[in-house]
């Protein structure tokens, strides 16, 4: 990997499990070509982020997938990465994370949690993460891990179904307490790539949304919210379960990060 340029941050899936359906998902296990899916043991799975850490010196790891709450051995994974003092940000659907126990295991040992909030409307939400309560337990795990002190990112993917409530739903992420929000142009990619036409939004439309996220950045309330950074930042996405000559069964993808909302509001 000496000729490569070496990521500061590595984005590892898990797993390919998820307990949501959602339309905009560009997972490629999600398309129809039939892709390998699956997740490897614990020990591998530690074995395989010793040897990325060690190749890459990263100190940052976010832990996706799928859904990685369907992990049982979720917590002794970032337990070993809180010991190799690594930054730990996890990325969740939240329909698993409002409950007791996870909220318990995991606060203290994430850097940031994000947590989608597609609209400010719990129909629209739902019919985008394709289940019923999903806005429900979305927003009670912003609300529970807000209480605990914990340090919370929103992220808006903005597709045709969704970007007339942006604005509210901006509003929304404001009264909830989070500390920044993602704005995410729609990725059209396994699933989502069935659904290009329902939810491909106009560059109309994306210029409008940014606009409305200026004018809210700037609104005479004294937040601080700029909305759209360009971190010229390599990343090193991890897939664990499709075979690589890098090292052993993963393929690293080594990208930079795009458009994205990430700051404090402060009130």
């Amino acid at each position: 990997m000496a000729n490569r340029l070496l990521p500061n941050t590595l984005i590892f899936e898990i797993t390919s499990r998820c307990n949501l359906d959602c339309l905009h998902c560009y997972n490629v296990w999600k398309n129809p070509f039939g892709y390998k899916i699956g997740e490897l043991p614990t020990i591998e799975t530690l074995d395989l982020l010793n040897r990325f850490l060690t190749q890459t010196g990263a100190k940052s790891v976010t832990l996706t997938g799928g859904e990685p709450l369907l992990r049982n051995d979720l917590p002794e994974i970032i337990s070993w990465l809180n010991s190799r003092k690594v930054s730990v940000n996890l990325i969740s659907n939240g329909n698993l994370l409002c409950q007791e126990k996870w909220i318990a295991a995991l606060c203290g040992k994430i850097s940031i949690f994000e947590l989608p909030l597609l609209s400010c409307e719990r129909e629209i939400h739902d019919r985008m993460s394709g289940f019923d309560g999903a806005f429900d337990s979305v927003t009670r795990a912003i609300a529970e891990l807000k209480l605990a002190g914990e340090r919370v990112v929103s992220v808006f993917v903005a597709t045709k179904l969704n970007l007339p409530t942006w604005a509210e739903t901006l509003e929304l992420a404001f009264a909830l307490g989070v500390d920044g929000v993602m704005f995410n142009r729609f990725n059209p990619g396994g699933r989502g790539f069935q659904n290009l036409q329902r939810l491909q939004a106009t560059p109309e439309e994306l210029q409008m949304a940014l606009r409305i996220g200026g004018v809210f950045s700037i609104c005479p309330n004294s937040r601080e919210f700029p909305l759209v950074t360009a971190v010229p930042e390599p990343i090193g996405h991890i897939t664990p379960w499709i075979p690589s000559e890098i090292s052993g069964p993963a393929i690293i993808h080594p990208r930079f990060s795009e458009t994205s909302v990430k700051n404090r509001f402060n009130p």
